[in-house]
């Protein structure tokens, strides 16, 4: 939940990726039904046709039905930006779709007009890019982006949910939890895990199995909800989510190669390794046929304050690419930081959240 431009398709594809979810859009739900010719696609393609709202029943219908195909599946599921009014979000619960956890983006209302005024849609894949900040590098795929934020629509658009949205928000006070939108993506992403990780849902023993039920502020919440310290959370259920936590552990002793950024010179590749007691990270020119620990090459996981991801260090500051903001993470201690670029945004959220866990047992 959140106003518009507040990050919550782009937070949604994230979070599912690395917790394996299944992200609900209702764009992408018409889209598939009316591909597939069902009788809930064919009055979605007669009302777009028409340009007018598909009903509210007709998108909660669908909602409902797929996620009950969800319910004996390992994952869970994350519905994108909807519901947007308060007779939406009643609707759903009297179809039986009651969140576990309602994230709800924050972000101040001149954030959301200048996010708004150059955002760009793909159409083919959904994915939402940014005219300033974030343009793809595919031409092709630059061409076929939709401008359907209009500086002409942005008004009643922060409009409508400064008028419904609040409302709406409050309908799940008793599951809803504020995140700072504000943030990098890579700083909502990890507080997004952190929350989802630490009020997991336990799998029913079986499909027939009745569950007990409270009312909470009109809110219909399971009573077998698992709830965790984050910091738990976090080493035992955001790593072992990515990879288990014997994977990670070869992972960094193993080795692999990152590109290091420092005060001085240009960014240059290293193999990242760590001892066998998971004690101490090293770095090693990557043309060396066998790791060599060399302690001016290497810093103490216990001298490590915090591990952050993003353009957050001097040295990334000085040298860091917008584009590559989360591929990037740094290990601050009090008198260094280690900052590596890593190869994807996956691998990089996988080593944020696994240091992380490092740092809580040390």
């Amino acid at each position: 939940m959140g106003p518009p431009g507040s990050g919550k398709t782009s937070l949604c594809k994230k979070v599912c990726g690395l917790l394996q979810l299944e992200h609900l859009s209702t764009g992408d739900l018409l889209r598939e039904h009316i591909r597939l010719r069902t009788e809930y696609g064919k009055v979605a393609k007669k009302c777009i046709a028409a340009k007018s709202l598909v009903p509210d029943s007709v998108v909660i219908d669908m909602i409902a039905d797929r996620i009950a195909k969800l319910k004996d599946s390992e994952g869970g599921w994350i519905l994108d930006g909807f519901p947007r009014t308060v007779d939406q979000a009643k609707a759903l619960q009297v179809k039986g779709v009651t969140p576990n956890v309602v994230l709800v983006l924050e972000l101040p209302s001149s954030e959301v007009r200048g996010r708004l005024v150059g955002r760009r849609f793909d159409p083919k894949t959904g994915d939402i890019y940014h005219a300033a900040t974030n343009m793809p590098r595919d031409l092709d795929v630059a061409a076929r982006l939709r401008d359907d934020d209009t500086p002409e629509k942005i008004p009643s658009r922060v409009d409508a949910y400064a008028t419904y949205g609040h409302d709406t928000n409050r309908e799940f006070l008793a599951v809803a939890f504020p995140i700072d939108a504000d943030a990098s993506l890579g700083d909502v992403v990890g507080d997004a895990v952190q929350i989802l990780q630490s009020h997991k849902m336990k799998k029913p023993a079986s499909s027939n199995q009745s569950h007990n039920g409270v009312n909470i502020n009109n809110n219909q919440r399971n009573q077998d909800i698992e709830t965790k310290p984050a910091a738990t959370s976090l080493a035992e259920d955001v790593v072992t989510k990515q990879v288990d936590t014997e994977r990670f552990k070869t992972m960094l002793i193993s080795g692999f190669d990152v590109i290091k950024h420092g005060r001085r010179g240009a960014p240059h590749t290293r193999t990242l390794f760590c001892d066998v007691e998971l004690k101490r990270l090293f770095w090693q020119k990557p043309d060396k046929k066998e790791l060599k620990a060399k302690l001016d090459q290497s810093i103490a996981i216990a001298d490590v304050i915090q591990v952050v991801q993003g353009i957050k260090t001097d040295v990334f500051k000085r040298s860091g690419d917008t584009a590559k903001t989360d591929r990037y993470l740094s290990l601050i201690a009090d008198d260094r930081t280690l900052d590596i670029e890593v190869a994807s945004d996956e691998l990089c959220s996988l080593l944020l959240h696994g240091l992380n866990a490092m740092l809580v047992s040390t």
